[in-house]
């Protein structure tokens, strides 16, 4: 029923000025998807964000990567404290090794949000 049309967005926020929610157009092939891996951070001594685009989805092998090349680029030091959500990439398949990898041999404490607390 949808393929081939545009569909318009319906979640987007009301101009605040104007009162009217603007159409904006999504893209039909739901398979052409982006995923973000973000980490923010409010120590000194490191730029206060990283993050990564890419054209692919997020599975724990990835997320792992991401947070081993956090480490690497020393964006996350010995003393930090990673707070994850419970999010099946986050701990799924071997990443539930990552917990005590970053505590033995970075010292880098990860703590796990209760599950459904968005905030």
């Amino acid at each position: 029923m949808l393929k081939g049309k545009s569909i318009f967005n319906r979640k987007a926020r009301r101009d605040i000025k104007k009162g009217i929610v603007p159409a904006t157009m999504t893209d039909p092939d739901l398979r052409n998807t982006y995923s973000i891996i973000g980490m923010c951070g409010i120590s000194r001594r490191s730029t206060p964000v990283r993050f990564r685009i890419m054209e692919a989805i997020v599975d724990a092998e990835l997320f792992a990567m991401e947070i081993e090349a956090s480490v690497a680029s020393r964006f996350l030091r010995a003393g930090d404290v990673l707070v994850l959500d419970n999010a099946a990439n986050h701990s799924g398949k071997n990443n539930n090794v990552l917990e005590d990898w970053l505590w033995e041999y970075h010292r880098i404490f990860v703590l796990f949000l209760p599950a459904r607390t968005p905030e």
